[in-house]
């Protein structure tokens, strides 16, 4: 939700609804502010006062020996520009400008594919992996008990277990110590483990009470963790000399398609280009992939990924993808480093 909510904000912003954007925040800040939650509030006015720099004419300054693409986007109704600008030494030396179909709104894949006319995908995940920070139980009856866990996010799940045999109620405290001994901090694998471990420990009705609180928290661990990868652009190979065979083409498409969570995901990194034989996937042997990835926030990353003949421009298409990384971050990952707003005079 907060990825696709940056999004669709990024998308209103690059069509110039600055205003539209900024009022919109301005009513989550005041209610933030009146449920006392002060620091949401304070980090919804550094991202207002972002806005209201970008809703400004700026003018370009680059200081002495500054070597910088500068990515700008313009959404029309039918047609929208980008326009790189190369400065080497501070000095503005090159120029690109591509109009462009205008992308379905709210695709950031579709203005990417756009931008470098070669297929792109997006994904968000978390940087950092989730776990169980702690388990409570709570007793409905002896064939009933609520499990409630906190996960290292601070979020919140609960959910009604239905016990296969009686439990009595006094022993609910002992087997949410040994949940919270055994099946804190670690993934869903290191859950499985624990509970072999302990299954000579406890009597029969609490080990199947600890199996059904395990299986719930790691089935909800890995959808926290599941990743949304969506493509845009696939059609484009289509256009391109190394996929003039049709056999080969379907073979990518369909991958792009239906495989398209075993693309590079590289989230260490802010940029990575993977280079034909490089790619571990067999099909993408004969490609190039280019990966940038950006900040969203809230130990979210996300990522931009290019796939494209290996003859493709490597410095364009990495100086777009990181320009338009660069930009995703500064609006939605880190306000912070925003220069301070001048007093009026």
């Amino acid at each position: 939700e907060r990825h696709k909510e940056a999004m669709d904000q990024a998308v209103r912003l690059l069509e110039g609804q600055f205003k539209e954007v900024r009022a919109d925040l301005m009513d989550e800040m005041n209610l933030a502010a009146e449920d006392l939650r002060f620091e949401k509030a304070a980090a919804l006015r550094d991202r207002i006062q972002a806005i209201e720099l970008l809703g400004q004419r700026q003018k370009v300054v680059a200081g002495s020996l500054a070597d910088t693409d500068v990515v700008g986007y313009h959404r029309g109704t039918a047609k929208s520009c980008f326009v790189v600008l190369h400065y080497v030494g501070g000095d503005l030396t090159a120029k690109d400008m591509d109009l462009i179909e205008t992308p379905m709104e709210g695709e950031e894949g579709e203005a990417v594919s756009s931008l470098v006319r070669y297929p792109a995908y997006v994904s968000a995940s978390r940087k950092t992996e989730l776990t169980v920070r702690r388990f409570e139980l709570l007793a409905v009856d002896e064939r009933n008990c609520i499990l409630v866990m906190m996960t290292s996010d601070s979020k919140v799940k609960s959910q009604l277990l239905r016990m296969q045999l009686k439990v009595d109620p006094a022993d609910l405290p002992a087997a949410a110590n040994l949940l919270n001994s055994h099946f804190t901090n670690t993934d869903p694998g290191g859950m499985s483990r624990h509970l072999m471990s302990v299954a000579d420990q406890v009597s029969p009705q609490l080990f199947l009470l600890l199996s059904q609180a395990v299986g719930f928290a790691a089935d909800a661990l890995e959808e926290a963790g599941r990743r949304e990868i969506v493509t845009a652009g696939a059609s484009r190979l289509l256009k391109l000399p190394e996929f003039r065979d049709a056999d080969k083409a379907h073979e990518l498409m369909s991958f792009l398609a239906d495989s398209k969570e075993e693309l590079p995901q590289p989230l260490h990194r802010e940029m990575e280009i993977l280079i034909g034989p490089e790619n571990v996937k067999e099909v993408l042997r004969d490609t190039s992939v280019v990966v940038a990835s950006y900040d969203i926030g809230d130990d979210m990353r996300g990522l931009i990924g290019v796939v494209g003949p290996t003859r493709m421009d490597y410095a364009a298409v990495a100086a777009r993808l990181s320009g338009f990384a660069e930009g995703l971050t500064r609006l939605f990952g880190k306000q912070e480093e925003l220069p301070p707003k001048e007093e009026p005079k």
